[in-house]
């Protein structure tokens, strides 16, 4: 739809099962999670949106199957919200850390042999939940991090601590560069997701968001392209 993105997934009943052993709240409907993205147009998003402010996300974005309005309704009845057990806001943006490793210098030298400060996940680097990438690439600092603090102490048996520190700085040029890949492919992601529903050209009448989804088609029904993107997506194709 035209400059938002919509989605309503229906959940599985163990989520109901879940739910009622988490909280005592016994809810024997089908639950359904919604997600959906508002304009900056449309103003500031309530820190938790109300019940009223999802139906009418859900009737201005969704589809008119899900529509409050027997007028637009296909069915002609209203399809509403009853209840809402869990809301929130989420805004998306991407930053990453000049630099992820440096020592505080000791005393009243300006030599920095002091403790070493290393900066890993969230507190280096922050994107988008687009394809759900942020658990993973931060496990993976925490991993390789773990490899690295180990040579680096071996190393420190027989070297000076400013040539140990090369392994520490060899390891977050690599974490830097695999952070900088992966906040490319969320913004990727989101700009594929966020086709602008307009037309290609004057000359050529064909809306982006039919583009798009041709494509998206035609591409997802290829072998290669399907094991290419659950490569990148599971984080198995980069270290």
């Amino acid at each position: 739809m035209p400059n938002s993105i919509f989605l309503c997934v229906p959940l599985p009943p163990t989520f109901n099962e879940f739910l009622a052993h988490e909280t005592g709240q016994t809810i024997d409907r089908k639950i359904y999670r919604i997600v959906c993205g508002v304009p900056v147009a449309d103003g500031p998003v309530p820190h938790s949106p109300s019940k009223e402010y999802l139906q009418a996300l859900t009737d201005k974005f969704g589809p008119l199957g899900l529509s409050s309005d027997p007028s637009v309704n296909p069915s002609g009845k209203p399809i509403c919200i009853k209840d809402v057990i869990w809301t929130s806001r989420f805004r998306t943006h991407s930053s990453i850390a000049d630099t992820f490793f440096t020592r505080l210098p000791t005393g009243d030298s300006l030599d920095a042999q002091g403790a070493a400060i290393l900066l890993v996940g969230d507190a280096a680097h922050i994107h988008s939940p687009a394809g759900g990438q942020g658990m993973n690439l931060g496990l993976r600092d925490a991993i390789f991090l773990g490899e690295a603090l180990t040579k680096h102490i071996k190393a420190t048996e027989t070297k000076p601590l400013s040539e140990a520190d090369t392994i520490l700085t060899t390891f977050v040029a690599e974490r830097h560069s695999r952070a900088l890949e992966v906040i490319a492919l969320t913004k990727n992601i989101l700009a594929i997701v966020g086709t602008k529903d307009e037309n290609v050209a004057w000359w050529l009448p064909i809306s982006k968001t039919t583009l798009r989804n041709w494509f998206a088609w035609m591409l997802g029904s290829l072998s290669f392209v399907q094991m290419r993107a659950a490569w990148e997506m599971s984080g198995l194709g980069r270290r």
